[in-house]
């Protein structure tokens, strides 16, 4: 066969012949099914092209009938076969389809002949066991592991002492093939069994027993965090059943689990480099042993204790993450929601997504249209709770919050009660915890769940990513937010809501610039995105370039068709600015229409802000506390409201709404 129309590329240690669908990792070939090699093909040639569905499989099976989610386990088998990297590589595209996003160099056929023709030894052969601590026992754990598992999925529920006799033995297998420190032999090492999900072995130190003592520490840590994470999003995990630990005081394992086997094994090491401490840790799927998440991090030893908590907390997060993946590709337990055939359901979701007032109100009116053509239908009720839970506050005001809110909750109560499992349904009851009742330990709870059974299914879902973002944002955990709303913009890259939101973590960042740097590039893909407008124009006030903040916010203004938050944000930066007799002009206008339609205290408290008035501002920030305002919420971090910050009334209201811890 001719070579002329061949095409060879690289990307990553991946080296694939598009014409073939041969896929090269370091020279060594990488298996993959009949039907997925022309699938990834395909992706890697259109780099940045959505394939739908209905083209992937077209492309894998042609004309043959195969199952639905045919296409579903061909990416989660390409992504597989791809390594920890895989789901960076293809995205998902909510509705639309998959594509293929990593960086590409394209080879000539001499490249291409250098690498295929040269294949070299397997990467485990290449470093002596002494260069390579850790390889062959770990493959031993996975091997041992693999043949209890079978045994431990056969025994019936009824004999649960069987089960957990297999499960020490388990325990005590790997303990065995583990090498061993002095500080270890002495100190009695714990496994730990977390909810039946996974297993958690000790980190090892690399080097003497100093690094041990670190090892020992961040496990510790690392268990109570998992243990934590898990209890806030599988429901029946709590601090008695999440984990069951062997070489310690054993807690009551003869009730009977939900999880016939553990689904992941974990386990890594710590090394102290002179000032440093170098974490390695790796989450792999059992019983095949295949690395499904893996992370390096590197902190130093000042504030040693601090750091391992911090290292164990995100550690903790992202194995659980990883953990919902694995369920996922072993058993989808909570797939995604059929594709809604209702008129009226596309046309609320249109609505709701062009985010201005009008158009809210005209989702509102759509989805319960919806809703009475269809009660069962569980997305409708949960986006009918995101209506009113915007309409009501965040971001809108349209509604008094004691009207609007209480018809969230119960529209995300009913979505709840068709569909426990349904993520959008629980990023909404999350938002009410939040912005209606103050309730933050509830809402980081609701959040993280709904991003958990949202990684459970084909399509992830990046409402929960974008709303969790927000949250973390307006408690100050700003890296946190900012690598969330990233993971939002991967999932829906033409949101114009996420892509403003980039923006808006970074202005209360305090990184003025950035906030407009992002700005400006989300305008480029919504230009007529008031939201964005506003966000631009806060920044540029807050750098003293008032007459941009201005054009900005006028803007802003006559988008959002005269919104009192418009309004009243671009009184505040008049006044700033030193036009007061605008700033008064803005408190008339709103006075005005709170004849006609609701209008927020605290957006009438943001213009005495800016004249200076802290005695009227404060009058208003505790009306605006009255009616339950979700606006309250950005207290702790709003730059608008530093002048306020240095008055007790203030660290009083901060501390009601409770953002003062």
């Amino acid at each position: 066969m001719s070579n002329t129309h061949h095409r060879y590329f690289k990307f990553g240690p991946y080296s694939i012949d598009t014409e073939a669908h041969l896929l090269l990792r370091n020279r060594e070939v990488v298996s993959l099914g009949e039907a997925y090699r022309p699938i990834l093909s395909a992706l890697v040639r259109g780099k940045g092209k959505i394939f739908s569905k209905d083209e992937l499989q077209d492309i894998g099976w042609g004309n043959v009938h195969v199952e639905k989610n045919s296409v579903y386990k061909s990416i989660e088998s390409i992504r597989k076969a791809l390594g920890p990297g895989g789901r960076e590589y293809i995205l998902n595209v909510p509705r639309r389809g998959y594509r293929f996003v990593a960086d590409l160099e394209e080879l000539s056929e001499e490249s291409w002949k250098r690498i295929s023709e040269a294949p070299r030894p397997p990467f485990e052969n290449q470093f002596s066991a002494k260069e390579k601590p850790g390889i062959g026992v770990t493959n031993k754990i996975g091997d041992f592991i693999g043949l209890l598992l079978s045994s431990v999925g056969s025994i019936a529920v009824q004999r649960p002492s069987a089960k957990i006799a297999i499960l020490m033995a388990m325990a005590l297998g790997i303990n065995l093939l583990l090498p061993m420190t002095a500080t270890e032999r002495q100190e009695n090492r714990v496994f730990s069994v977390i909810a039946d999900a996974m297993i958690l072995a000790p980190i090892n130190g690399v080097n003497g027993n100093d690094d041990q003592i670190v090892a020992n520490r961040i496990t510790e840590k690392v268990t109570a965090e998992i243990e934590t994470d898990l209890s806030a999003v599988e429901p029946g995990v709590n601090s008695e059943t999440g984990a069951s630990r062997f070489g310690s005081p054993q807690k009551d394992l003869s009730k009977p689990r939900n999880s016939p086997q553990p689904a992941a094994l974990f386990s890594g090491t710590v090394e102290i480099l002179k000032d440093t401490v170098l974490v390695k840790v790796n989450l792999k799927r059992l019983p095949d042993n295949v690395i499904i998440w893996e992370a390096t991090i590197e902190e130093s030893m000042r504030d040693l204790e601090t750091k391992i908590t911090s290292i164990a907390k995100r550690i903790s997060r992202e194995v659980v993450e990883a953990l919902a993946r694995v369920h996922t590709y072993i058993e989808p337990a909570n797939p995604s929601p059929p594709a809604p055939t209702s008129v009226d359901y596309s046309e609320g979701d249109r609505y709701l997504a062009k985010r201005t007032p009008g158009s809210i109100k005209k989702s509102i009116d759509a989805f319960h249209r919806a809703i009475n053509k269809d009660p069962s239908d569980a997305l409708a009720y949960a986006n009918l709770a995101d209506a009113y839970i915007l309409i009501g506050g965040v971001g809108y005001n349209e509604m008094p919050p004691e009207e609007a809110f209480p018809k969230a909750k119960e529209a995300a109560t009913k979505a709840l009660e068709l569909n426990r499992n349904l993520p959008e349904a629980r990023a909404a009851m999350a938002m009410v915890k939040l912005f209606y009742d103050y309730d933050f330990v509830e809402a980081d709870r609701e959040f993280r769940r709904a991003i958990y059974l949202s990684l459970k299914r084909e399509d992830e879902d990046p409402v929960a990513r974008h709303w969790y973002a927000n949250f973390l944002t307006l408690v100050g955990r700003f890296d946190e937010s900012l690598a969330q709303i990233k993971r939002a913009r991967e999932l829906d890259p033409s949101s114009p809501i996420i892509n403003a939101t980039i923006g808006w973590t970074h202005y209360f960042a305090r990184d003025y610039d950035q906030a407009i740097k992002e700005c400006k590039k989300a305008l480029e893909l919504h230009e007529d995105f008031y939201v964005t407008h506003a966000f631009v124009g806060f920044a540029y006030a807050q750098k003293g370039m008032f007459k941009d903040a201005i054009r900005e916010l006028t803007r802003a203004k006559e988008l959002s068709q005269n919104s009192p938050v418009m309004i009243a944000e671009l009184g505040r930066v008049q006044a700033l600015s030193g036009n007061k007799s605008e700033a008064y002009k803005a408190l008339n206008e709103l006075q005005a229409l709170s004849t006609q339609r609701y209008v927020s205290p605290y957006s009438v408290a943001m213009v005495y802000v800016g004249l200076g008035d802290k005695d009227t501002a404060f009058e208003w920030l505790y009306k605006a506390f009255d009616e339950h305002s979700g606006w309250l919420i950005h207290m702790k971090v709003e730059p608008a409201l530093d002048s306020l910050r240095t008055d007790n009334r203030f660290g009083k209201l901060l501390k009601r709404v409770g953002l003062s811890n």
